[in-house]
This record gives C-alpha cells, structure tokens and sequence, in this order.
C-alpha cells in the first residue's frame, strides 16, 4: 500500500486508513461521527496530517483521553 510522506499537508480516506491500520469504512464513520476533523472539496474528503496526529495523540495509551 502506499503510504503518504509525513510532510503531505492533507491525506484522503484510503491514506488515513493505511496509516491508521483501519479500514475505509471505519475512517468514514469517525469523519461522520465528528471524531476526525476533515476538509471537504466537493466531493473529495482530506483528512489534515495534523488532525490526523491529533486523533492519534488523543486515542492511544499515552494520550489525554485515552480511559484507563
């Protein structure tokens, strides 16, 4: 799969779910739950890199929000 460079601004849903380990459908349905924060350009959906690095920081072991 390919992955996209840490320094690309905005990824898509297929980007997000690769580097997440996730599937499409999952990535879709936190964009629509309003828990990943996305640019919408008609009809194309970006995810910026650093939401994505927020979501991340906010959902593993070590982050803010994670339940223990």
């Amino acid at each position: 799969p390919h992955l996209a460079p840490e320094n690309t601004p905005a990824l898509d849903v297929k980007q997000v779910s690769h580097e997440l380990g996730v599937s499409t459908q999952l990535v879709r349905r936190l964009i629509k739950d309003g828990e990943l924060r996305h640019l919408r350009l008609g009809r194309l959906i970006r995810i910026p890199r650093s939401e994505l690095d927020r979501y991340v920081a906010e959902n593993t072991a070590n982050g803010s929000q994670a339940s223990a």
